[in-house]
């Protein structure tokens, strides 16, 4: 295949892709073209261009299981403290685990997810109602959620200081962003949580404390007639 059909030819699969979100109808339709995206199955979506981060292939079990559940995960990662060289210097790196996830307000679940995600003391959670730019009550604020610190030498590091490198539960204006001005999301007035560990060097199983909280609301799992097992043409 010559070079200019090869990129008119993904072009034109990007394009296709993208009909696909832009057409959905329905928060399950997205649950679905979600899942489709974590198993490889779609190239990228309105909120990631590209596949998934290698860093996140271990956790994509635990992420569709939160799918089937019918919450819509967008960003994770897991916990990290690592040391490496880099030149002629020396790095110390810590993660802390974290999941971001929306989910449908039409389900009147969200006050009581995060009163229930609360009560867990190793987490920090807020809760955004998207399109009135809400915070819900007792929500957490913004954290640190990786970290980095360099020295000549590997014994010199715990003398650095440390340098934020990303943050979560952070106050952002969703609205505006093209995942969510989708038709389907649109309809299914959706929060987005962010949870996150509230301490640093805490290897916790979060994606399974979301997973627990959200049993005890009773969301159901996706009924069969909302394309449980189908596939989108």
């Amino acid at each position: 295949m010559k070079v200019d059909s090869l990129i008119k030819y993904n072009n034109n699969l990007r394009k296709r892709f993208e009909e696909l979100w832009e057409e959905a109808e329905d928060f399950p339709e997205l649950l679905l073209l979600n899942r489709k995206f974590l198993l490889g199955e779609i190239p990228e979506t309105p909120y990631h261009c590209g596949s998934i981060m290698d860093e996140t292939k271990p956790l994509v079990k635990s992420l569709l299981r939160l799918h089937k559940l019918q919450l819509l995960t967008d960003d994770s990662q897991p916990y990290l403290h690592e040391f490496f060289q880099r030149g002629e210097e020396w790095v110390e790196c810590q993660q802390r685990p974290f999941v971001d996830f929306t989910m449908s307000a039409s389900h009147n679940k969200p006050k009581k997810l995060l009163a229930l995600l609360n009560r867990q003391s190793d987490i920090v959670v807020r809760a955004s109602e998207v399109y009135s730019c809400r915070i819900l009550p007792d929500s957490d604020n913004e954290v640190e959620v990786s970290r980095q610190r360099t020295a000549k030498k590997i014994n010199d590091l715990s003398r650095q200081a440390w340098k934020p490198f990303t943050c979560s539960l952070a106050e952002v204006d969703y609205s505006e962003e093209d995942f969510f001005c989708l038709k389907a999301m649109k309809r299914s007035k959706p929060v987005v949580f962010n949870v996150a560990a509230r301490e640093w060097g805490n290897d916790l199983n979060l994606l399974n404390i979301v997973e627990n909280a959200v049993m005890k609301c009773n969301l159901s799992e996706m009924h069969n007639s909302e394309r449980k097992n189908g596939d989108i043409k």
